[in-house]
């Protein structure tokens, strides 16, 4: 009896999980992000393959390019990658679950509730960096977790060298395997040393990774060649951490929308779809209704736990308070948060008596909202991506363009064309202002010699539309009607976005040349 009591929970598990693989493979994103769209333009053109923050990730993507047929679209191979990569996910987390909670944790309606939260979902049906690292890490936990039931040091060698290949993948994953090496070290078994350095060993691979990668992509291998290669997106980009108001703001916002996907389109949709949406809210709201009984019943602390279930409950305790510290000093960053929900799901079968029906219902609830307002709006409807707007480039390569995302469609136009740099494609009027730390007479003064240097009439889309409700909206400043006021205007294009239409706009020079 009790053996068919876990086939039946064995069955249950996999059906959920090849359910929601089958759900992000049927619904991968018609709007892709900038990155996305470069990661595709690297694997399709094999240029720039070792991007240091994530470096193995592409070469990833030209491996799998090579298994698909030859007239696949290389940009939706790589969406279907991420969407099997999600469900390789979902597998491997059944037995870290397990191994926190017992034979007895409710594995099923956990996975449902990790597979439904957004900050997956969104990943599943893109061609972002973020879900492969992850699922080496979790392989990483599970040979960990064996090692903690076992005390075999060659489980534990196998865990450090999966979680250091993770960070290959991508450097934020340095922090799992940073945490379970330390919670190795800090366990108090006999041998904990011998552990430690077999848990440690392995990541030599990593800078001996790095060095090779270095040396192919031209850096010298000196201190300040390689710290330059390795923390490019740090000593390059700029992308320096910090700790400042804006990170305490947007942490908890951001942690929330890893679980439900809450964005300013959400009321833009709702005005477009009302019935439909209103319906999905309903529904959302009497499953969470259900699932209000969630917290009751509690049980458990560590001391109820097998040894081995507060070992790895506390590891991973460790591994998500050092990613979600990261990701609170680099401004709340919502992508590096994508490992908290399966994270969460560790502890809270560790730490919890959960009653299955509420988790189920709370699952429900979750998938509901995030196809409502995140995968369905995104496969079916037409949000970034403007073929009128692309057309126009390409029909008039001299002329400048000032867009208010100058990034998404020159990667779009890469994607297509396998040219890398379009120097007539330049930012919004605000931000060009921003970036020259310039005033308006300087930048009236540049525009007019551009507009005049090239023979043509600038285009923009920075005019005319229907401003969202989001956070970049909130926050950005936004001058560019002021901005734009002096010059000739006219609306030559409507870029037929699905729930706030856009506009390209010609701008001619002012009747006078500037001063000088």
């Amino acid at each position: 009896m009790k053996q068919t009591a876990t086939d039946a929970r064995g069955w249950g598990e996999r059906l959920v999980v090849a359910a929601l693989t089958l759900l992000v493979l049927l619904l991968p994103t018609a709007n892709s992000t900038l990155d996305a769209w470069y990661y595709a333009a690297c694997v399709r053109w094999q240029h720039d393959l070792l991007l240091p923050h994530h470096l193995l990730y592409n070469p990833l993507g030209v491996l799998w390019t090579q298994i698909l047929p030859a007239d696949w679209d290389v940009l939706a191979g790589l969406k279907g990658l991420n969407a099997l990569l999600f469900g390789g996910i979902l597998l491997a987390l059944r037995p870290v679950l397990r191994a926190s909670g017992g034979h007895e944790a409710p594995v099923a309606p956990l996975l449902l509730v990790v597979g439904a939260s957004f900050g997956l979902l969104r990943f599943a049906t893109e061609n972002e960096a973020y879900l492969a690292p992850l699922f080496v890490s979790l392989l990483g936990s599970v040979a960990w977790c064996r090692w903690a039931q076992t005390q075999r040091l060659g489980w534990v060698a196998l865990a450090g060298a999966l979680t250091a290949g993770a960070c290959l993948l991508h450097q934020i994953h340095v922090w799992w395997w940073l945490a379970l090496g330390l919670t190795t070290w800090l366990a108090g078994r006999p041998l904990r040393w011998g552990a430690a350095f077999a848990y440690v060993g392995p990541a030599l691979i990593v800078p001996l990774t790095y060095l090779i990668a270095a040396h192919h992509e031209g850096y010298p291998l000196t201190p300040n060649g390689l710290t330059t290669f390795i923390f490019h997106d740090y000593v390059v980009n700029g992308a320096t951490p910090s700790a400042g108001l804006k990170s305490f703001l947007l942490t908890p916002i951001n942690l929330i929308r890893t679980f439900g996907q809450v964005h300013g389109s959400g009321l833009a949709l709702a005005r477009a779809f009302p019935v439909p949406v209103g319906a999905a809210v309903l529904l959302t709201l009497a499953l969470l209704w259900r699932a209000r009984r969630m917290w009751a019943g509690r049980r458990r602390v560590g001391g109820e736990l097998a040894v081995s279930e507060r070992l790895v409950a506390r590891g991973h305790a460790l591994v998500l308070v050092l990613h979600v510290a990261f990701a609170a000093i680099n401004d709340g960053n919502a992508e590096f948060m994508v490992m908290v929900p399966p994270l969460l799901a560790v502890l809270a079968a560790a730490w919890g008596q959960w009653r299955k029906p509420a988790l189920w219902a709370a699952g429900a609830a979750l998938l509901v909202w995030n196809l409502t307002f995140g995968l369905l709006p995104q496969h079916f409807l037409t949000l970034n991506l403007s073929e009128t707007l692309l057309t126009r480039i390409q029909a008039a390569p001299r002329a400048a363009f000032l867009l208010t995302d100058q990034h998404l469609p020159e990667n779009q136009l890469t994607y297509r064309t396998g040219q890398f740099l379009w120097p007539n494609l330049y930012p919004a009027p605000t931000l060009w202002t921003q970036r020259h730390h310039a005033d308006a007479p300087r930048f009236h003064a540049w525009l007019d010699s551009l507009i005049r240097a090239t023979g043509q009439p600038a285009y923009t889309d920075a005019l005319g539309a229907a401003p969202l409700t989001d956070r970049a909206s909130l926050t950005a400043e936004n001058h560019d009607d002021a901005l734009l006021q002096p010059f000739t205007q006219t609306r030559t294009d409507t870029l037929a976005y699905d729930i706030r239409p856009r506009y390209l706009t010609a701008l001619r020079a002012r009747s006078a040349p500037p001063n000088r």
